[in-house]
Order: structure tokens, then sequence, then C-alpha cells
């Protein structure tokens, strides 16, 4: 899986419409693969959110970046799923990463203070459960169609190009 900052053989003479094949191709599969780990298996592997997240972060930004090669409805879509699946991830992950914070504090706490945090620890995975749950939720409302969005985005393009060289 590529999961790396920067895209390979991604040139400054390439011509739009296959600089954006190749970017958007990347990023949304990227978040494509991620998703079923971070919805199902989120509990072996805190970084399933965390990498979830990231990559619909990115895929946000190529999204922008090249929507001028995109049918408007067809961005309009696409950008509306990865925003709730990026608010759905990003909950959970502010959970996850209290929580880590919080659990290192109590093995360090003093007694008397142990109670108050193992409390707060045990609020905190209650939200971070009800979080998972929305994210679960999000995948429902939204990941077919945006595993069929990921799948339009390629020919899409190809479709668009020569009326965007056209317009130049």
């Amino acid at each position: 899986m590529a999961d790396e900052k920067w895209i390979p053989d991604l040139h400054g003479d390439m011509p739009a419409s296959e600089a954006a094949k190749k970017v958007l191709a990347l990023r949304l599969g990227i978040v494509r693969e991620r998703l079923p780990a971070a919805v199902f298996h989120a509990d072996d592997d805190i970084e399933n959110v965390h990498q979830l997240r990231v990559g619909t972060r990115r895929a946000g930004a190529a999204l922008r970046i090249f929507a001028d090669c995109l049918p408007k409805r067809l961005y309009d879509k696409t950008r509306k799923s990865l925003r709730s699946l990026r608010r759905s991830a990003g909950a959970a992950r502010d959970w996850d990463v209290f929580l880590e914070a919080l659990q290192a504090r109590v093995t360090r706490s003093a007694t008397k203070q142990r109670r108050g945090l193992v409390f707060l620890l045990g609020f905190a995975h209650g939200q971070r459960v009800l979080a998972q749950q929305h994210l679960h939720e999000a995948y429902d409302a939204k990941g077919d169609k945006f595993v069929q969005q990921v799948g339009q985005v390629p020919q899409a393009i190809g479709a668009a190009a020569p009326a965007l060289l056209a317009a130049r």
C-alpha cells in the first residue's frame, strides 16, 4: 500500500488530466483500502483509524486540487463522502489519543488521584466506543457509495479532459 506523503512518477510537465487520474486514484484508493480495517479492526490496532484519517485528509486535498477535472456532481458526492468518513474517523482518533495520554497518566499518578483518573478512563472508553459506532454508521451510509465513486473518478477525468483542455 502506498501511504507515502509524496506521489512517485508525478512530474510538472504532465497533462493535468493524467496527473489527476494518478493522484486521485492513489489517494482515493488508499481510503478505500483503509476503510474496512478502521471500521472492523479498530480494536486490534488504533493505527487503522489514524491511517484512515490521514488518508481522507490527503484524498480531500487532492480532490480540491483537481476539482476542475471532475464533473461537479461526482466531485460534490465524493467530497461529502470523504468529509463524513473523515469526521467520524477524526472523532474516534481524538478519543484514541486522549485514552493513550490518560492511561499513561494513570500509571504514574498518586493513589489519591487514581480513582478519579480511572473514572475518567471509563468515561473516555465509553465515548471511544460511541465514536467507533458513528464510524461504523458512516461506513454503512457512505462506504458502498464511496467505493463506487472511487471507481468512477478515473473514467470521469477521461471524459472531462477534452473539455478542460479546450477551455484553456
